[in-house]
């Protein structure tokens, strides 16, 4: 389910009048919660705590978000929608404190507002001058211990011309929950300049509650379990050895860079009838296809790759802003000797397991492997797959028109992550990568080797996958 069904905007048929008495914004989430305000953390936000205090760079994990706002914006009833917003969802008002060696968040019952708003029209670079702002409100560190957890700056370039950015620590929020902000403020903007109340639905859980049952002796069963496939699966992991065209000995560092490269859609068609004939997703079969070029790069067999999870395995957690995203490892063996068909099998069983016990945490797996981390690599894959469904799309709002805009911030956390993306009938290749291991130009051959590699496939899908060719 997307969030655009979740919260549909006004046009598309939501109603935004007042259906009776809204609910005080600060109302528990769950009946029997009562007024308790601080709860231990989620198995997630404890990764994020972890990987926060041993990577102190302030960029590492938030996340970026700009949006281009075209007409006229009434800032009043802007600040209202965020003031709102922060009222209905406690994890946007949530600080994180150490209580007897257990991490704990603690929600505040009143935050400052995240808002901030700039005049930029005047500078002779307005788009220059609010990614200065942006990149400011990047690097600076935020203190967890302390709320807002959030900064968000209006910025104007010009007459009816604005750009909204947003920088969110990632502990209290993930991709999917900024797909939520952006739908309930939309919802709470329009309501406010039409003079009604937003009837917006009222999620049954917080994400304390989330938290809550996360240690609840069902939940530790289903851990249990799943630490026990991953244990198995994940046994003795190997590190992926690709070559590098950059001298000197292996460094990673923030630095990153992408390239987009634009799949030809008679070969995005080929692939889905393709994997469809074997019940395979796109998201399977482009996996298959990344693993195998990894093969050819590195010269492996044992090949493992990330890739990230919603982590919103029931609907009454679609609703709710908070860290749910988890990370999985998908592990395989490549045959050279085998079709790809035969492979994309083996993959899709690798990836319906994985899914299956996805709730597994990924700093927990680690520590349960006896994985030593290194400075010059990520802990147990480096190389990250996901397909993005719902590719980014322009809307109207009360007489705004909404569109993304690059943010211009570019860091790695992997060596490389191959983000897929639908349009139309073709398929977008973003292909990140750390500046302090692969140049441009490399990347540009691995796009090339890519393709070239999906056409062999799809000449010869039996074909031994060892001497396709690139």
């Amino acid at each position: 389910m997307t969030t655009a069904r979740l919260f549909p905007l006004g046009e598309q048929g939501t109603d935004i009048r007042d259906s009776g008495p809204a609910p005080s914004p600060e109302a528990p989430g769950s009946a029997d919660r009562g007024k308790v305000s601080s709860y231990p953390a989620s198995f997630a936000q404890e990764r994020i705590w972890v990987l926060s205090q041993m990577d102190r760079s302030a960029d590492a994990y938030v996340i970026i978000r700009a949006l281009r706002l075209r007409g006229l914006i009434d800032s009043a009833a802007l600040s209202a929608s965020f003031d709102g917003l922060i009222a209905q969802h406690e994890i946007l008002r949530t600080r994180f404190t150490m209580q007897e060696t257990v991490l704990h968040q603690v929600v505040e019952p009143h935050i400052p507002s995240p808002l901030t708003e700039n005049d930029v029209s005047d500078a002779a670079d307005p788009e220059a001058a609010c990614r200065t702002l942006l990149r400011a409100d990047a690097s600076k560190p935020f203190d967890l211990a302390h709320a807002p957890l959030w900064r968000v700056r209006l910025c104007k370039l010009g007459d009816g011309d604005w750009l909204l950015t947003q920088v969110i620590h990632h502990i209290i929020a993930d991709a999917w929950s900024l797909e939520l902000i952006q739908q309930e403020i939309a919802l709470r903007y329009q309501a406010h300049i039409a003079g009604v109340k937003t009837a917006l639905p009222v999620p049954k859980l917080t994400y304390g509650d989330f938290a809550i049952r996360q240690r609840t002796a069902k939940a530790r069963r289903n851990m249990k379990a799943a630490r026990a496939y991953w244990l198995e699966k994940l046994a003795e992991p190997t590190f992926l050895e690709l070559p590098t065209d950059m001298p000197g000995p292996r460094r990673i560092g923030p630095a990153g860079d992408s390239f987009r490269h634009i799949i030809d859609p008679i070969h995005v068609r080929g692939l889905k009838i393709l994997a469809t004939g074997h019940g395979a997703s796109l998201f399977m079969a482009l996996t298959a296809l990344v693993k195998l070029l990894l093969y050819r790069y590195s010269h492996q067999r044992d090949i493992i790759v990330g890739t990230p999870v919603a982590g919103r395995e029931s609907e009454d957690l679609e609703t709710i802003i908070g860290l749910f995203m988890n990370v999985v490892a998908l592990r395989d063996q490549v045959d050279p000797a085998a079709g790809f068909t035969t492979f994309l099998d083996q993959v899709s069983r690798t990836a319906v397991e994985a899914f299956t016990h996805q709730h597994y945490p990924l700093e927990e797996l680690i520590g349960d492997l006896g994985i030593e981390r290194e400075a010059s690599r990520t802990p147990l894959f480096d190389v990250l797959v996901a397909l993005q469904n719902v590719p980014a799309a322009e809307a109207q709002v009360a007489d705004i028109k909404i569109s993304p805009f690059e943010a211009g911030q570019e860091t790695a956390k992997y060596d490389l992550l191959f983000e897929f993306a639908e349009q139309g009938e073709g398929l977008v290749l973003n292909l990140s990568y750390r500046t302090s291991l692969s140049s441009k130009a490399a990347i540009e051959r691995l796009c090339t080797h890519f393709e070239r590699l999906l056409e062999s496939v799809l000449a010869a899908p039996e074909a031994p996958v060892g001497s396709l060719a690139l």
